[in-house]
């Protein structure tokens, strides 16, 4: 029985440590991916600006084509309110 006993007790020594290992292993390797992920988002986030800022200035130039176009109108409608 008591021979038993310390088996058992050898055997949950052993699997604190192997826990401990797959503890600070997984830990590690989480460590990594997070490092990875936010390297590639950071290449990821700098085309996304890029992009953005370049939808950005397409809109300014058509709003202000909007912008042009609508104060034509109104002046030839003025003109033809004058004659």
């Amino acid at each position: 029985m008591m021979m038993m006993m310390m088996m058992m007790m050898m055997m949950m020594m052993m699997m604190m440590v192997m826990m401990r290992m797959m503890m600070m292993m997984m830990m590690m390797m989480m460590m990594m991916m997070m490092m990875m992920k936010m390297m590639i988002d950071d290449d990821d986030d700098d085309d996304d600006d890029d992009d953005d800022d370049d939808d950005e200035d397409d809109d300014d130039y058509d709003d202000d084509d909007d912008d042009d176009d609508d104060d034509d109108d109104d002046d030839a409608d003025d003109d033809d309110v004058d004659s």
